[in-house]
């Protein structure tokens, strides 16, 4: 699979954020092989989808980061950053603001702080 990263991170681009989540499945397994180049080539639109007003693309990111942490730790302090600003955050369902995506959001935030904290 390494050797098709780059067809795997171009699937990323699709309008269904749904369908991101496996590919984000894909591409955080392969960051434990990576030397940084193909990490490097996806980490933007991960920490967009990070600061995403989505929470789908929001849960995504959330849920890829554990492995992220594990796999690049280098990049723990920025993660950690992102997320220790839930609280200031707005979540948008139909561009509407989404009180209980918030309240998801933030139970997101605080599942994957005690499994990096168990690590």
């Amino acid at each position: 699979m390494y050797p098709f990263y780059k067809y795997v991170a171009d699937a990323l681009n699709n309008e269904n954020k749904f369908l991101a989540w496996n590919v984000w499945k894909i591409i955080v397994n392969l960051t434990a092989v990576d030397d940084g180049a193909m990490w490097n080539m996806v980490s933007d639109k991960f920490y967009a989808s990070l600061n995403s007003e989505f929470i789908t693309e929001f849960s995504i990111a959330c849920d890829c980061a554990e492995r992220i942490i594990v796999n690049k730790s280098d990049e723990s302090e920025k993660i950690l950053n992102v997320l220790k600003n839930i609280n200031n955050r707005i979540f948008k369902i139909g561009g509407e603001i989404s009180e209980s995506s918030l309240a998801v959001a933030k139970e997101k935030v605080d599942q994957l702080l005690e499994k990096i904290i168990a690590l």
